[in-house]
């Protein structure tokens, strides 16, 4: 896999929810837009070049602009949420060689974040663009690595997949190794020496490059003071923030809300 560090979210055109009766078929001879839809009930079908996919809840589909493909309501209808959004590169779908259906039933967390980007776009706050940009960011960081690390491409699962998935989903929380290990039935010894050699750092390392993730993404977007930003993703005080920041990235704090 060749990693593409660099692809973004840009301008959002439409997040939307959507419901559809038995009977309801789309056939899309060229998509438009690159975007996002999640199954939030109901059954469906998806076919495209890969194959026939089968839709329920917490089914994602990722699709690029200028895709072919049919989306069918099951017997049930279908209720979903579509986005439609650029993406830079164009084709970072592709680039990041993610699946165009991704079974997102042991990450509830992901229908959860597309569920709260709906509410922000429908909010219409002020500030509801970026906010609604950077949970889609967020998503598609969580849904990469469900599949790749992406430092070190290594396939995420097997057994380190449920301290994987609780890291990602609780990295602004204080989190210990012996916690880790417990949800891999191992060990602390043999889950440190495992992840390490596995994933190429440390669990807290891990953890921490997270974290110094969302706290750029945050303080880029001009939304979050320094302390709301030191607060949120559960590090001590302002000053071990800054302290941490500048250690990692050379820069303090503030040169990232410039």
């Amino acid at each position: 896999m060749q990693l593409y560090h660099d692809v973004q979210i840009g301008k959002i055109s439409i997040i939307v929810q959507k419901s559809e009766n038995p009977n309801f078929e789309f056939n899309c001879v060229s998509r438009n837009w690159n975007g996002f839809i999640f199954v939030v009930d109901g059954d469906g079908e998806f076919i495209d070049s890969s194959g026939t996919h089968k839709l329920k809840k917490h089914s994602v589909l990722l699709l690029q602009n200028k895709a072919k493909y049919i989306f069918r309501g099951g017997k049930n209808g279908i209720k979903y949420i579509t986005t439609a959004l650029e993406l830079y590169p164009a084709n970072g779908f592709e680039a990041l060689e993610l699946p165009t259906f991704l079974n997102a039933e042991k990450h509830p967390y992901i229908l959860k974040h597309a569920e709260d980007m709906l509410k922000i776009w429908e909010s219409r706050s002020p500030f509801y663009v970026m906010e609604a940009r950077l949970l889609a960011e967020r998503i598609l960081i969580e849904i990469i690595r469900i599949f790749y690390n992406p430092s070190t491409g290594f396939e995420l699962g097997g057994r380190l997949s449920p301290a994987l998935t609780y890291i990602n989903q609780n990295y602004d929380k204080n989190i210990t190794n012996e916690q880790l290990a417990a949800l891999c039935d191992l060990s602390a010894t043999h889950f440190r020496r495992l992840f390490k050699e596995q994933m190429k750092i440390s669990p807290m390392q891990y953890r921490e490059n997270i974290r110094l993730h969302w706290a750029i993404k945050m303080l880029e977007s001009q939304m979050f003071t320094i302390s709301e930003v030191a607060d949120n993703l559960g590090y001590s005080d302002i000053y071990h923030f800054s302290k941490v920041i500048k250690r990692h990235t050379g820069n303090p704090p503030s040169f990232y809300k410039k």
